[in-house]
């Protein structure tokens, strides 16, 4: 990519990973049987607010963890879960090097632990992994990681 003239900022890149719905409909049954179930098998009274309280806040989880966002500009990389929360913010400054690792089934879904760092996936094995200055990785489950981490390399 040629360079921009001084002060010309160029285009974010922005990728989408979304939960197939198949898979979203699963969790919808899964969570049917495990916690609603019980629930109405032994009737809490309607007024209990834990009996609304625990499966609305499930859902409301499951549901924030279904999509995740990366946008890359010119001065940070920015991953968001649903609606924009949890967000996460790196600037470029902080990345020592991207490289690409497929992460097993193992580490899941959403925000967790991962080898020296975090993982923020929504669906699928494959991953960018950001190594920060801090010594620490962020791992970013993505469709299409070799795309994404040529345009943070470009930015680097």
């Amino acid at each position: 990519r040629p360079p921009l003239p001084s002060g010309q900022m160029s285009d974010p890149y922005v990728t989408v990973h979304e939960v197939s719905r198949a898979v979203q409909r699963a969790v919808l049954v899964g969570f049917i049987a495990v916690v609603a179930r019980p629930i109405l098998a032994f009737k809490p009274a309607m007024d209990s607010l834990l009996g609304v309280a625990i499966p609305t806040i499930v859902v409301l989880l499951v549901a924030g963890f279904r999509k995740l966002t990366v946008s890359v500009s010119d001065e940070e990389v920015t991953c968001a879960f649903g609606h924009g929360w949890p967000r996460r913010r790196v600037p470029l400054s902080q990345i020592e090097s991207v490289s690409t690792r497929r992460l097993g089934w193992v580490y899941g879904w959403g925000i967790r632990l991962a080898p020296q760092g975090w993982l923020w996936r929504a669906a699928g094995r494959d991953t960018v992994c950001l190594h920060l200055a801090t010594g620490r990785n962020l791992y970013l489950g993505v469709e299409d990681p070799a795309a994404l981490a040529d345009q943070i390399r470009r930015r680097l």
